[in-house]
This record gives C-alpha cells, sequence and structure tokens, in this order.
C-alpha cells in the first residue's frame, strides 16, 4: 500500500488527537490528490473509505483544528478550491448540521420524496463536495445569481428553478429556494462568528 495512504486511513480514525496532527492530515490528502490517478483500484478504494470517515467526523477534526489553524483564512490566503473538500471541514460540519436540524428546509431535504434531486444529488456527489461549493457561493454579489448557483449545487443538471416566488405555484421549486436562501443566510452567521 502507498505509504502516504497508508498514514492518512491510520490519522482519521483519531479524530481526538492534536489540530497539528490533523493540519497534517489535510496535507496528506493533498499529495494523495496529486496522486489518486495512479492509485490501484484498492487503494482508492481504501482512500474513498478514509474520506467518508473524515467527513463523518468532520466536527471532532476541526473542533481540534481550529485551536491551531484558522481555515476560512488559509483557504482564502492559499486561494483553495472547492475540489479540495478536505480543507473545507469548519463548512462540512455546518452544512451537515444543518441538515440534520430541525429547520423546516431542512426536515423537507430529510423526509419529503418531493426533495429527491436533492437527496440524490448528496447522495451522488457527497456532502462534503457540495458543502465547499456552497461556500464559493458567499463571494456572488447578485442575489439571483448566487440562489441559483446554490440551487444548481443542490440539485445538479437540473434545469434552473425560477427564483421567484410569486411566480410559482411549484412548492418544492419554493421549499428549494427557502433551503438555498437558509443556507445561505446560516453560513454566512457562521463564517462570521469563525
Amino acid at each position: 500500500m502507498n505509504p502516504l495512504l497508508k498514514s492518512y486511513c491510520v490519522s482519521v480514525e483519531f479524530p481526538d488527537v492534536s489540530g497539528a496532527e490533523h493540519l497534517e492530515i489535510l496535507q496528506i490528502r493533498d499529495r494523495l490528490a496529486e496522486i489518486e490517478s495512479q492509485l490501484t483500484d484498492e487503494e482508492k478504494a481504501l482512500l474513498t473509505k478514509a474520506d467518508r470517515q473524515l467527513v463523518e467526523n468532520a466536527k471532532d477534526f476541526y473542533q481540534e483544528l481550529s485551536h491551531f489553524v484558522n481555515l476560512i483564512e488559509r483557504r482564502k490566503a492559499e486561494i483553495i478550491p472547492p475540489q479540495r473538500w478536505w480543507w473545507y471541514l469548519d463548512t462540512i460540519q455546518f452544512v451537515k448540521g444543518f441538515l440534520a436540524s430541525d429547520y423546516p428546509v431542512a426536515l423537507w431535504v430529510r423526509e419529503s420524496h418531493k426533495a429527491i434531486r436533492v437527496q440524490q444529488r448528496l447522495e451522488t456527489e457527497g456532502l462534503a463536495r457540495i458543502a465547499a461549493y456552497l461556500e464559493q457561493c458567499l463571494s456572488i454579489t447578485d442575489k439571483n445569481n448566487q440562489l441559483g448557483t446554490v440551487q444548481n449545487i443542490l440539485v445538479g443538471g437540473v434545469p434552473a428553478i425560477d427564483c421567484n416566488r410569486d411566480g410559482s405555484d411549484n412548492n418544492d421549486e419554493i421549499e428549494l429556494l427557502d433551503l438555498a436562501e437558509s443556507l445561505l443566510e446560516e453560513l454566512e452567521k457562521f463564517h462570521q462568528s469563525s
């Protein structure tokens, strides 16, 4: 097994160690991204499993990391793209918590069969990647463009949904718009408090 991969797989099993060690994990994951195409199928499966474990424990990893690094400032300084989602553990843990909350729109995502597009997108694209892309939407200044982009991230390649509540009779479109607005609002508050 690739030594970097082995180190990463072992490290993600210990979310309670020092944030300095977690910072090293993120750097190892960067190097793994550079060589990912050279990994065997078995190694890629192990990487996927380790990534899942990192996402599952994002809150614990972030909590320790926050003692050593401000991830928001680090992403800005190094211009870290959403494709390197492991640098977005703060946003991942926030979105994960938001979607598990009692917000009406979060309940809609979890419980409504009509939210299937969002549920499928979370399963296929993955919460980590979606959360990283959502953060990028905070920099879009035009509100309608921002909401449309968030909706597209949440539902994938589905045609853009009208961002006008008054012109829409479709409850699902309104729920999706509410989800996009709530996510952006709460994510912005989260980043301002970090």
